[in-house]
């Protein structure tokens, strides 16, 4: 029943945002880039077929096509380093892995890591951070903006937990370049190049 709902609130939310959608209005080149070539993507790329496989055999926090998202980001961003926080995530790490295959992977189940010393410090390298189905995302992404990472890039999922508010707030922080909210993830670029923007995507 909860799934049922979920998915209908965020089918529903996809239509009202139907005049954000394919990169419409974007005047940055960074930013429909992003849309157009990693967002709304849909070529079947070469690992999608042996990921699907071994679906069954996990119980992930993403559905495939969350997954799919996140082998496209980070062959897109190509980050050295990889930090990834959340429990269930053993097949989204496959994704992440299969997208760059010369990034460092980095990896904690989330909540209790915050009491230890060496998860919580990210190292200059970290060029990509990932929270999925945590609670404490917000404290981990601001780890994240605390770091020396100018090139990081955060997504972020369940969003829409707290009705935004959380999300809300971030966004606003200086240190975020841009933001893309798609309704249940979203997608912090920290380049200090970028102009300050936040963008509401249909996905």
């Amino acid at each position: 029943m909860k799934q049922l709902l979920t998915t209908l609130r965020r089918t529903w939310r996809r239509w009202r945002r139907i005049r954000h959608r394919c990169g419409y209005g974007i005047h940055s080149p960074f930013a429909f880039g992003l849309v157009t070539g990693v967002i709304y993507e849909r070529e079947a790329y070469y690992a999608y077929a042996p990921l699907h496989a071994l679906r069954p055999q996990h119980t992930e926090a993403l559905c495939e096509r969350d997954d799919q998202l996140l082998f496209r980001l980070i062959n897109y961003h190509q980050p050295r380093s990889c930090f990834v926080v959340g429990a269930h995530t053993e097949l989204t790490m496959q994704y992440l892995k299969a997208g760059c295959c010369n990034c460092s992977f980095h990896h904690t189940d989330g909540a209790e890591a915050l009491c230890e010393q060496h998860p919580t410090q990210f190292p200059p390298e970290t060029d990509m951070l990932c929270l999925i189905g945590c609670d404490t995302w917000t404290e981990w992404a601001e780890r994240a903006l605390q770091s020396d990472g100018s090139r990081c890039i955060i997504v972020i999922s369940d969003i829409d937990a707290d009705k935004g508010h959380a999300w809300q707030h971030i966004i606003k922080d200086t240190r975020v370049r841009m933001s893309f909210d798609l309704g249940h993830i979203g997608i912090l670029c920290c380049e200090k190049r970028l102009n300050k923007q936040d963008f509401i995507i249909r996905y």
